[in-house]
């Protein structure tokens, strides 16, 4: 990933954690990591960054704040909220995608 490609991926992150929403067109992800597909390394990752972001941000640190993702019509939404787990849901937890 080039740096100013993390720039972008870290802005959208700061998006999340901002107005609790973001999309990424999902082949553009794809082209970031230089990867054929979303492989579980690429959601490693992006969890990874996702918690950079949450320790950058006063207040949010205290708090247990799981980053979640829905695959739309060549899009992921990453959304973060309570209340947005149930069996069955869209959007599924980023922990979930980066386990091996």
């Amino acid at each position: 990933m080039l740096p100013r490609q993390a720039s972008e991926l870290l802005t959208h992150l700061e998006e999340v954690a901002d107005v609790g929403c973001t999309i990424i067109r999902r082949q553009r992800l794809i082209h970031w990591y230089g990867q054929q597909r979303l492989t579980v390394g690429v959601w490693r990752d992006i969890h990874a960054k996702w918690l950079e972001v949450v320790e950058a941000i006063q207040g949010l640190e205290d708090k247990n704040i799981q980053l979640f993702a829905g695959e739309g019509d060549g899009t992921i939404a990453l959304v973060w909220g309570e209340g947005l787990t149930s069996d069955g849901s869209w959007l599924k937890p980023i922990s979930e995608f980066s386990r091996s």
